[in-house]
């Protein structure tokens, strides 16, 4: 018999999910321990040092091989920024509804509806949807 490696770690359980999910589907037995206490006790993440993805030791290097090339793909087909190649990007809220319950009522709404821009986060310039989508690079 033998034994569980680890082949990665998170501290976001949705991250784990989609490692895990993706090595399966990939024929790699992939267990996630930790994923039942940590959803329960989140405040545990960091203590325990996380979601562990454990796989067979034989097929350690392929997780690591298939993990490595998924997060290249990930990196490669994100959105940039037009303007300064930035990838971190932020919606866009308006406050147009906010600010006439303010002046109607004196209601502060504090739930912002998303616009279908986002912003980048490194520079402030605005694009669509759309256009991330279009243009990557």
């Amino acid at each position: 018999m033998t034994g569980l490696r680890q082949a990665a770690l998170f501290f976001d359980a949705e991250e784990a999910q989609v490692a895990a999910g993706y090595l399966r589907a990939n024929d790699i037995d992939a267990l996630l321990p930790d994923h039942n206490s940590l959803t329960a006790m989140p405040h545990y993440r960091v203590a325990l040092g996380g979601y562990r993805v454990l796989v067979p030791s034989f097929d350690l290097e392929k997780a690591h091989d298939l993990l490595a090339k998924a997060e290249e793909t990930a990196e490669e087909e994100a959105p940039h920024c037009w303007m300064c190649g930035g990838r971190k990007f932020a919606p866009v809220k308006t406050w147009f509804p906010s600010a006439i319950l303010l002046l109607l009522i004196g209601l502060i709404f504090p739930f912002a509806k998303n616009t279908p821009n986002l912003q980048c986060v490194n520079c402030g310039s605005r694009l669509s949807r759309e256009e991330a989508v279009k243009h990557p690079t």
